[in-house]
């Protein structure tokens, strides 16, 4: 069966869109195990015994949540298929709409129906989906997602053959983009992540749809008073076909209220806008251990030919200047990363983060705060995301920007030999990282991006 092509991302990371209507899937979730490939017909579900759960969350959540799994069981998560469903009031799309369906991750090799079509088939946790479900939707609705059993696939024999072999995890998770976490027996053995672990969400897009939004927030030089420089770019689409007329950049924060018009190239009802605010002598953001972490709201007003209005709200920007070392010659490779941020030297001291709700990976905002308050408090200035675990959610990085902790991110490879010459699997890779860093460039609190974890220790081990 051919899968539909998944709809252009409607909402790229941090962006708000005046009259859109969100819906979170979030109520009325039910979770079942079954024998892998047993039960793969809809019709043959309502064999099995379903249990409440949370989405976002996994497997093992739903067995904790009804007291059938404690840390240490040794239950093999991977050892079973695992469906969720659930049932939500959606209408299909109306005239000048469109109804989009994301996913923001699933774990890991997974099939979702909606109304009992196949509309997707992914094979990476790591990656967000967003789908054009308005055609699909008939009012009463039933939203199907299943979780392949792991432990069968990687049973298989696979090539090619790894270079080199680590004792973490088994093997043949290099082919797999999963999370290594709860799947290391010699430090992490439980539990593994399987389920939707992000939101799922039911977007009604009108007026405009944004296909894109880059916003870059950089300092002109590191000099006292040196000005910020907003860069900005934006691909817009109008539903009803009306033509963009004009996009104002605003700016607004601790260094006043500034804007400017965009240049505009519109066809039909598309168009791009893209350019440049000045601010002058602008607020500059700093890690809490040398300053205030000052940050400044973004928004696009973009007005149509007819007169019509729609506010963008971007992700808050932050200026900071951010270098490797300052001093001439200063060779990364051998003389390793002498961060200095506004050209301060910053000594940077901090801990390796661990998902908050190893479990369920779905830690609510409340609880996000409170631990990365703990850092800040502690006087911690870093926090390291390793390649063992899993990218974080925006509101984490967000808290990093408003509390002033720097992130060194690691991108999720460790210690194996990757199957990188694969077409299919570098395609993977590359959508992987496009989608990361989507969702964290341009923020104040990235500091360093590394490649991966412990791999050339591991080839040298």
């Amino acid at each position: 069966m051919r899968l539909p092509e998944p709809a252009p991302r409607a909402a790229p990371a941090g962006v708000r869109v005046e009259g859109h209507e969100e819906l979170a899937l979030e109520e009325g979730w039910q979770a079942a195990a079954c024998a892998p490939d047993s039960h793969v017909e809809l019709a043959h579900l309502e064999e099995l015994e379903w249990l409440p759960a949370r989405v976002p969350g996994t497997a093992a959540a739903v067995l904790r949540d009804a007291g059938r799994w404690h840390p240490g069981d040794g239950s093999d998560l991977d050892a079973e298929d695992w469906w969720f469903r659930t049932r939500f009031h959606a209408s299909p799309a109306g005239g000048n709409e469109e109804v989009t369906l994301a996913l923001d991750g699933l774990a890991t090799v997974a099939e979702v129906f909606l109304n009992g079509t196949l509309v997707l088939a992914s094979e990476s946790m790591f990656v967000s989906h967003s789908l054009d479900v308005g055609g699909l939707l008939r009012g009463e609705n039933e939203l199907a997602i299943r979780c392949l059993a792991l432990a069968p696939l990687l049973a298989q024999r696979r090539k090619p053959r790894a270079r080199w072999r680590t004792r973490l995890v088994d093997g043949n998770l290099r082919f797999f983009r999963t999370m290594l976490l709860g799947r290391a027996p010699g430090f992490a053995p439980e539990p593994a992540a399987v389920g939707p672990w992000r939101p799922v969400r039911l977007t009604r897009h009108r007026g405009l749809v944004v296909e894109e939004l880059r916003v870059h927030p950089r300092l002109d030089g590191e000099r006292a008073g040196a000005d910020g420089l907003l860069e900005v770019f934006a691909r817009l689409r109008s539903l009803d076909g009306t033509p963009i007329e004009a996009v104002e950049l605003e700016l607004d924060g601790p260094s006043g209220t500034h804007r400017r018009t965009l240049a505009l190239e519109a066809d039909g009802q598309r168009g791009q806008a893209g350019g440049t605010l000045r601010v002058p002598a602008v607020a500059r953001w700093w890690p809490h251990t040398h300053g205030e972490p000052l940050l400044h709201d973004v928004r696009l007003n973009v007005t149509t030919v007819a007169g019509a209005a729609t506010t963008l709200s971007a992700r808050r920007a932050g200026f900071r200047t951010l270098s490797a070392g300052e001093l001439p010659g200063h060779d990364v490779e051998a003389d390793g990363l002498d961060l200095h941020v506004n050209g301060v030297r910053v000594f940077a001291r901090g801990a390796v983060w661990t998902p908050v709700d190893p479990v369920g990976l779905a830690p609510g905002e409340p609880a996000l705060r409170a631990a990365i308050e703990r850092v800040r408090d502690a006087g911690m200035n870093m926090l390291r995301i390793p390649g063992t675990s899993v990218y974080e959610s925006d509101a984490f990085h967000e808290l990093c920007d408003e509390l002033g902790v720097l992130v060194w991110q690691d991108f999720m490879f460790a210690n194996l030999d990757y199957p990188i010459a694969d077409d299919d699997f570098r395609a993977a890779v590359r959508r992987e990282a496009s989608g990361q860093l989507e969702a964290i460039a341009g923020r104040p609190s990235l500091a360093v991006l590394c490649g991966n974890s412990e791999v050339e220790q591991q080839v040298a081990m």
